[in-house]
């Protein structure tokens, strides 16, 4: 009997040391021979690097990297990825965050359920990336998450149903993935920032007066705000078939690697590497899934705590043009995308702003404009 080889792959930049070793040190438990984890210290100071092989030199099966440069999240993938096909030679490929708390045999879980989706899938059907249900943990309001360890005798489905439907909020579980890429990301997103900032409008007058909320899921592909799926997933936890899931939970054969290739190095520093990795999985035909039966908890350490707004937008609207060009091959179609996105993205940045608290609309706007429209 062959045994499956799986890699789990991890980045961490030197601010997030503590929360990585806490991860770490839950996640090797998991490990064997056959089971091991690649880390990359992404952008490490080489004063920091004998401190860090220290810290992680007492765990089993763990190989750690350290890069002085900061290769971006594709480019960070793609380095560990090529490191495990030279020295360990997968069959299988994990990629985890160093903010997610994981079940204690999660990485059995999932390697399991991809031999299960494997002999469902009819002969000329390929098993794509899957990804477990994403549970947001500040959402949650679950006690010690920052230990990593995984919260027993709570029931995660019954809490996530109750946060979702009757205290009406979708963002327990927002990141769970995209339903169609192409409506998502080209069909006419203006038209979904528009609906969605006149729903707002709408309901805070109907539910003072008349007690009505509008739901806004027939308008979105954001699979968190359709209620009727989340409740089919709650309730019958059968793995559905959708087009993109979130990159720092990706669980792939070698077989997609080797069909696809690595992530897409323009996409760096950050933003849209994951989309655009499951979009090529789609157009080659495999089939990726959103795992129901598994749930992790994502967002429970201090990742991007320090990342300036004003670089985000910088990065998010030059890799939202690269995916429109690579994906979007007429150009008239592209042109209305951009013109979509010129004329309502501003409506986002808007309530980013207001979360944020930050002023300069119009500042912030003019960046987003110009990242999109002029710079590589």
């Amino acid at each position: 009997m062959n045994i499956m080889k799986t890699a789990i792959y991890m980045l961490f930049q030197n601010e997030e040391l503590k929360d990585t070793i806490t991860s770490i040190s839950v996640i090797s438990r998991q490990t064997n021979e056959s089971r091991q984890i690649f880390l990359l210290g992404n952008g490490i100071p080489k004063s920091m690097s004998e401190k860090i092989q220290q810290c992680f030199k007492d765990f089993k099966n763990v190989n750690l990297y350290l890069s002085s440069t900061n290769l971006g999240v594709a480019g960070g993938r793609n380095f560990l990825i090529d490191k495990i096909n030279h020295n360990f030679k997968a069959d299988f490929f994990i990629s985890l965050d160093n903010d997610i708390v994981v079940p204690e045999n999660y990485f059995e879980l999932i390697e399991k359920k991809s031999v299960e989706l494997k002999r469902q899938m009819k002969e000329d059907e390929s098993l794509g990336i899957m990804s477990p249900l994403v549970a947001q943990g500040p959402e949650l309001d679950l006690p010690n998450l920052e230990t990593y360890e995984y919260p027993k005798d709570v029931d995660l489905y019954e809490r996530i149903f109750h946060i979702y439907f009757e205290n009406d909020n979708a963002q327990v579980i927002y990141h769970i993935g995209i339903r169609r890429w192409a409506k998502h990301y080209i069909v006419n997103p203006g038209f979904q920032y528009l609906v969605s900032f006149l729903l707002k409008f709408i309901n805070f007058f109907f539910k003072r007066i008349f007690q009505f909320h509008i739901k806004p899921e027939s308008i979105t592909t954001f699979l968190a705000v359709d209620s009727e799926y989340v409740w089919r997933m709650l309730r019958k936890k059968v793995p559905e078939a959708v087009d993109c899931l979130p990159g720092g939970l990706h669980c792939y054969t070698k077989e997609l690697l080797e069909a696809i290739g690595p992530y897409d190095n323009r996409f760096n520093p950050f933003g849209y590497e994951d989309a655009d990795f499951c979009i090529r999985a789609k157009k080659e035909s495999f089939i990726n899934f959103l795992v129901h039966d598994i749930i992790i908890i994502h967002d429970v350490g201090h990742r991007h705590i320090n990342r300036s707004y004003k670089k985000k937008l910088q990065t998010i609207a030059r890799c939202k043009r690269l995916l429109l060009i690579k994906h979007v091959p007429l150009l008239p179609i592209r042109i209305l995308r951009y013109i979509d996105y010129l004329v309502f993205y501003p409506l986002v940045i808007r309530r980013h702003l207001k979360q944020l608290n930050i002023k300069g609309n119009l500042e912030y706007t003019l960046i987003f404009w110009k990242h999109f429209l002029f710079l590589k």
